[in-house]
């Protein structure tokens, strides 16, 4: 059982914040969208990077993509996250926007409160360590540079 106490706020908001068996969701689900990067600074962007414990990057990409899809993504304040697996297999890092930090507080009590086992299921096989953001600048490929 995770002690609560022993993670610290920021770990749980950045956890809620969280988008790989990949085809289950990414591919499938969420192959056409494409998530909008914004630099405002009204929006809360969280950077979080999952350790899994040995052989179970798979498994915790999984966990976070059916909380993102089941449960996170329904609630209010939510933008997007995108869930990157790491080549080496060592880690998994979730990009992710909320509206503001009430939205974020709001879902952080919503997991603690069992609406997202599939996200806390993250917590048991990875060590999680998360950071709030300002987005500075979002950068695109010139014109003629897009293939």
């Amino acid at each position: 059982m995770l002690n609560f106490a022993a993670v610290r706020r920021t770990t749980l908001v950045g956890l809620i914040a969280a988008t790989m068996t990949i085809p289950v969701f990414s591919q499938e689900v969420n192959s056409t969208a494409a998530p909008v990067l914004r630099a405002d600074p009204d929006y809360l962007t969280m950077i979080n990077v999952f350790t899994p414990t040995s052989g179970t990057q798979d498994e915790v990409a999984t966990a976070i993509q059916k909380g993102l899809e089941d449960s996170v993504s329904h609630l209010p304040g939510f933008i997007n996250a995108t869930v990157h697996k790491s080549h080496d297999n060592e880690y998994v890092v979730v990009y992710a926007q909320w509206k503001d930090q009430a939205s974020v507080d709001a879902a952080v009590e919503a997991i603690q409160g069992g609406g997202a086992p599939a996200m806390m299921q993250a917590f048991t096989i990875a060590n999680p360590d998360f950071h709030p953001y300002d987005v500075l600048s979002v950068h695109v490929a010139k014109e003629e540079r897009r293939p």
